[in-house]
């Protein structure tokens, strides 16, 4: 990543860019919040030890590390676009009313299950009785 090299704001917006890529929106907010107070509060440390104001800043920026690699880290730990958007579409189809023919099957598709195991079960232990 080469961040624009004049404004903190600018460099530390370009990492957050990087960083949160591809993650939800609320996750996004989450981290950017997160990544501000700590951003801010290391160039306050920094600028308390004496250092200049630009170099506290740019200091601060380089002790978030490589934002390809946080980016990795918090897509692990939050939920990314593509997720949420499963999971809607999941919670969307459990919600669809089922129809009595889709019903119908999924009887008949339990009964035949119970019943295969059990001819199975009778073939290769035929000294159980099941029904006499």
């Amino acid at each position: 990543m080469n961040p624009p090299q004049n404004n903190p704001c600018e460099m530390l917006s370009a990492w957050l860019k990087v960083a949160t890529d591809r993650l939800c929106d609320s996750a996004k907010a989450r981290i950017t919040l997160e990544i501000e107070a700590h951003f801010n509060e290391a160039v306050e440390a920094h600028i308390a030890d004496g250092k200049p104001p630009v170099e506290a800043q740019a200091q601060a920026l380089a002790e978030l590390g490589n934002p390809e690699k946080a980016g990795r880290r918090f897509r692990k730990k939050h939920l990314t676009e593509k997720e949420v958007k499963k999971i809607l579409g999941l919670m969307a189809a459990a919600a669809k009313p089922y129809s009595k023919i889709d019903v119908m099957f999924e009887v008949l598709f339990s009964l035949s299950g119970i019943v295969i195991s059990l001819v199975a079960h009778k073939v290769f232990h035929p000294s159980v009785v099941f029904i006499k």
